[in-house]
């Protein structure tokens, strides 16, 4: 098993989220990640952990990493990478713990905290 499929053969949890599609909600999830613990974010993935066979070059990771800089106050630049499967090559953010004591946000919306804390 390669490092993609041992990801994809896991649920979303506090630090794994999947996304059929760069959104609002990429951006949301990766500040609640810099708040936290930090995580990774894989695009082109259903919830059920499928690749729906997108594929991401290098100058859409950029235009994804430079929209939630932009969107974010302090900026969050997640660490962003491609991986190829069968099916697509997917984009996987990496988010990590801000060092920053107040926590970043996206506009218009309060950081998202994970349950119980």
């Amino acid at each position: 098993m390669n490092f993609i499929d041992d990801i994809l053969a896991r649920r979303e949890s506090e630090t794994l989220e999947f996304k059929e599609r760069f959104s609002t909600e990429v951006i949301e999830t990766a500040v609640a990640f810099a708040n936290t613990r930090g995580g990774q974010i894989l695009l082109g993935v259903s919830d059920n952990g499928r690749a729906n066979g997108q594929r991401f070059g290098k100058e859409a990771l950029r235009d994804y990493v430079n929209r939630i800089a932009t969107a974010t106050e302090p900026v969050v630049i997640p660490a962003a990478e491609s991986h190829a499967t069968p099916e697509s090559r997917l984009p996987r953010k990496s988010p990590r713990k801000s060092p920053r004591k107040s926590p970043g946000k996206s506009p218009g919306k309060s950081p998202r905290k994970s349950p119980g804390k």
